[in-house]
């Protein structure tokens, strides 16, 4: 046409450029579409982001504002603040922040973030696609990966740009470094060189993005001790050599890493695992007729054991509380216990989304087309895939997330991405003619894409009742009478607090630490079981200035999910905190209702200091009136009510002053709105 023609080998490239520039469109519009769809009918104007992705919003506007984040951020966690580097993995923020100036300046940050959440994420689409093309020698493998990935409902759920997950980011790199590891199969010399570096560098990456892709290290180091047990790997070989460049490249994260070495990266399970693995090639490399044939398992775990023992306290400190959870699952099997007895405070307070266990109807919904491609490819590539590196990874990889997925719904999104790697070999293996049977896998395979488009393009993303509209009422009030006060709220509303009403907050939402769990069980406690002067006096010790209470905490809608559930008081009694801010009974000598709408109510705290000061001030105005001193009995009144305006002996006096000079007065009380 046109007098032009190509050569096949420029016709391919142009062919597989056009797959994948399609596989990204199609993925980012179908996102787009559903992200429309889920975020109809609010009329708050722009939807605000919630929970944790309400503060990595604001730690993206603050490095935007001001080009960097703090050392040390006094407005999260308070009285003590936190250390942004060392409690979150920081790297998304900077690289989010950094998409964010290429777009235009018409659109809000929110708007930009949105797209740059599920623009990065489609990246792993193609990503993907190329190394199915890479490990089976087919495109038509690639097209599998790549579409059944970008229309997967489970890939779909989290990565809309609906809020802000630091796994979208991580993704992408995983995929990357996938491709890398099986280019370095076929190249050789220099070329081999930088597909090593790659792949070091790409998971050392993902590993930094989301704290959660240790899941992955797991089964990578898990995979080297076998091989290395069995006497398959020597330090000269390829794939030996390419797991070094990986593990030197995690260790230098876990050393340098604020967030990673805060963590204990370094003495995590399976980085002691993939260490005693190094040392074992180093010493093998280093003799003068390396050993062959399998390593007595005794000396390999005698080495874990020995690195274990060096320290592992900063690691459980942070990720302990998970195998408590795990364990308290197994106990009830995978059942929530309707009574919280039964369960210690870190099980009830985890045991929620997203590390809730799937019911059946849900793993139907998220995983059901899905499952029935991947499940008989299960079969079909642990047929063939022991000596390929390339297929029994992500074959190990799908079969522990879809064990850990039964207990944490979370790991849907790992099921996902190696079921579609997984889905990609098989459809390889038949178009190789190496199964039985062949042109009926590609039939199955090609019905259940369609089928996960339709099952995706037919249904909508449910998210749980945020209460859009009234959280922005609650932040735009905060942010203009409060601001730059301390509020203490449940962690459900905190993060919105600090990134939109601009306020510092008592309860952080990221329960890794110790100290996070600890002040939300004391806060619980005394709202649900303590005293409203006890609750007051807790709230005055953390700097509180305003508190925000939900309504809805004695709803009888999945009570196992609610705050008194946490601490084992179901059933409060009359005089606790909870009940008087649920029922508009609240004790007007300590809270003062200033602002309320369908879902929150914020009181003003009166601290005990501040109580002494307005009645040591009533009482000057007492003695001055009895004098008959009016003008200073008139200012010590108002100083009274300033400190407390719940004084209404105060407000008596100011009367009498008034009615005896014969002139008016008020008193500035807030409105409630």
């Amino acid at each position: 046409m046109f007098g032009l023609r190509l050569s096949p080998r420029f016709a391919r490239i142009i062919g597989a450029v056009l797959l994948l520039a399609s596989l990204f469109t199609l993925a980012l519009g179908l996102r787009r579409i559903i992200l429309l769809l889920s975020l109809g009918g609010v009329s708050a104007g722009e939807v605000p982001f919630s929970l944790e992705s309400a503060l990595q919003f604001r730690r993206v506007v603050m490095i935007l504002q001001t080009g960097a984040l703090p050392a040390h951020d006094s407005m999260i966690q308070c009285p003590e603040g936190i250390d942004p580097a060392a409690t979150y993995t920081v790297f998304v923020d900077y690289l989010q922040a950094a998409l964010c100036r290429i777009f235009p300046g018409s659109l809000s940050v929110a708007e930009r973030l949105r797209w740059i959440e599920s623009g990065w994420f489609c990246l792993s689409i193609p990503l993907l696609a190329m190394w199915a093309r890479w490990a089976t020698g087919r495109w038509s493998a690639g097209f599998v990966a790549g579409f059944l990935y970008a229309v997967s409902f489970a890939s779909i759920e989290r990565s809309t740009g609906a809020e802000l997950s630091t796994e979208n980011a991580a993704f992408p790199f995983l995929a990357a470094h996938f491709l890398c590891r099986a280019a370095t199969r076929g190249a050789d010399g220099r070329r081999r060189w930088w597909w090593t570096i790659g792949s070091a560098a790409a998971l050392a990456l993902a590993v930094v993005s989301w704290d959660l892709m240790q899941f992955y290290l797991f089964a990578w180091a898990g995979l080297a001790a076998w091989k290395i047990l069995r006497g398959q790997w020597q330090s000269s070989d390829t794939e030996a050599r390419t797991w070094l460049a990986e593990w030197a490249a995690l260790v230098l994260v876990a050393l340098f890493n604020p967030y990673h070495r805060a963590h204990g990266l370094l003495f995590s399970p399976a980085m002691l695992v993939a260490s005693a693995c190094a040392l074992i090639l180093a010493v093998r490399a280093r003799q003068a007729s390396p050993r062959k044939g399998p390593l007595p398992p005794v000396i390999f775990f005698g080495l874990c054991a020995c690195v274990a023992l060096m320290s592992a306290g900063n690691y459980s400190e942070s990720y302990g509380h998970f195998l408590d959870l795990l364990w308290a699952k197994i106990r009830f099997h995978n059942i929530k216990p309707l009574d919280p007895s039964l369960l210690t405070f870190d099980q009830r307070l985890l045991w929620t989304p997203a590390l809730h266990s799937p019911t059946f109807r849900l793993t139907g919904q998220i995983l059901g087309v899905l499952c029935a491609v991947t499940l008989p490819a299960v079969w079909a590539v642990g047929r063939v895939s022991r000596n390929n590196l390339d297929l029994l990874q992500p074959l190990i990889c799908f079969v522990f997330s879809a064990l850990a997925f039964v207990f944490f719904y979370r790991f849907h999104v790992f099921v996902a991405f190696f079921g579609a790697m997984l889905a990609a070999a098989w459809w390889g293996m038949a178009a190789r003619g190496e199964i039985r049977w062949a042109a009926l896998v590609r039939g199955w395979i090609g019905l259940g894409l369609f089928a996960e488009a339709a099952h995706t393009l037919g249904g909508r993303l449910t998210r749980e009742e945020v209460y859009f509209d009234e959280q922005v009422g609650l932040t735009k009030w905060l942010a203009k009478n409060a601001k730059p006060e301390t509020v203490l709220a449940g962690f459900g509303i905190s993060g919105p607090i600090a990134a939109y009403g601009k306020c510092g907050i008592v309860l952080h939402p990221k329960f890794e630490s110790r100290a996070v769990r600890d002040k939300e069980k004391e806060y619980a406690e005394k709202l649900f079981t303590g005293t409203i002067k006890s609750f007051r006096d807790w709230a005055g010790r953390q700097g509180a200035s305003y508190y925000v209470y939900g309504l809805g905490a004695f709803s009888t809608n999945q009570p196992t999910l609610q705050l008194r559930y946490m601490v084992n008081a179901m059933n409060p009694p009359p005089t606790a905190p909870a009940r008087l801010f649920e029922h508009g009974k609240e004790d007007g000598h300590y809270f003062k209702l200033v602002y309320s709408n369908r879902k929150y109510r914020v009181f003003k705290i009166f601290t005990d200091t501040e109580e002494i000061a307005g009645r040591l001030a009533l009482r000057r105005a007492s003695v001055a009136f009895e004098r008959g001193d009016m003008d200073t009995a008139e200012m010590e009144a108002t100083a009274a009510l300033r400190a407390n305006p719940n004084l209404r002996e105060a407000e008596e006096i100011l009367k009498h002053v008034v009615a005896l000079r014969g002139k008016g007065f008020s008193v500035g009380h807030e409105p409630v709105r």
